[in-house]
């Protein structure tokens, strides 16, 4: 029923309380006669359904004849109002949440697509160390069993179980893979950008680093650095063998009766 059409009802958003016609032919003020006729109303109630405070609607009840709505009455509507605002409201915060979540997964959807055509190994990790995704190149380049990390919700058991590999066991040395744990969560909670290079247990060379994103979550980057750290390796093996063959190089020349030189390639 439009506000103005009903002057009780106009009363009750306005001053948030509730609003009575005993008589709509009868009340000077009600400019609505015409319609109260043809709809045989003659006494109304207006009930505001508030918000914090705030009317979101009102409850408007009418009588075919001339009563007026009781104290006890107009309490059990008033009542029912308070009820029907807290559903309202309810029903309007999960909409809310539903919509939040879709568009969460939408995100979701977007990133991990996006992320999956990476070839280096990337994970979205929320600021308390819960795992957002991680793409399928960071599973392949670490060798990270998936039905055990699909388990996973917290980065905290990515870096256990990261630990239990390295040190073989629980406890290695006096060192336990919940304090290797606690150590990486540490410098995950700082917020500090992280980088190392590890050798995984599948005998690849890993770059791994992290870095804080404006919103708070961390950004994951595992590269794999198998083929750069063996050219590497092979090239300090040539070095050394070099340096270990150059004092021999250097005698035998000296117990030679022909004169000899030797020149750098």
């Amino acid at each position: 029923i439009p506000a103005p059409t009903l002057r009780n009802v106009g009363l009750a958003l306005l001053e948030r309380r509730t609003g009575q016609i005993v008589d709509t032919l009868a009340d000077p003020d009600y400019a609505g006669k015409d319609q109260a006729r043809a709809g045989a109303v003659r006494s109304l109630l207006g009930v505001p359904l508030l918000r914090d405070g705030e009317p979101i609607c009102v409850m408007a009840l009418a009588r075919s004849k001339v009563e007026a709505f009781t104290d006890r009455q107009i309490e059990m509507v008033t009542s029912f109002a308070d009820q029907a605002a807290i559903a309202i409201e309810n029903a309007r915060l999960l909409r809310e949440l539903q919509d939040a979540r879709a568009e969460a997964e939408r995100e979701r959807a977007m990133m991990r697509a996006i992320l999956d055509n990476v070839t280096d190994g990337m994970g979205l990790i929320e600021a308390n160390g819960d795992i957002a995704l991680l793409n399928d190149a960071m599973y392949d380049i670490n060798g990270f069993p998936r039905d055990e990390f699909d388990r996973f919700t917290n980065v905290r058991q990515a870096f256990e179980w990261q630990a239990r590999q390295s040190l073989g066991s629980a406890s290695h040395g006096g060192t336990h893979s919940g304090e290797v744990a606690a150590h990486y969560m540490d410098l995950f909670d700082s917020g500090v950008p992280y980088g190392q290079t590890s050798l995984r247990p599948n005998g690849r060379w890993v770059d791994v680093r992290w870095q804080s994103l404006p919103d708070g979550r961390r950004l994951f980057t595992h590269r794999d650095i198998t083929g750069l750290k063996e050219r590497e390796i092979e090239l300090q093996e040539a070095r050394d063998a070099t340096e270990w063959a150059r004092p021999l190089m250097e005698t035998v020349p000296d117990n030679m009766t022909e004169g000899v030189i030797l020149c750098d390639g």
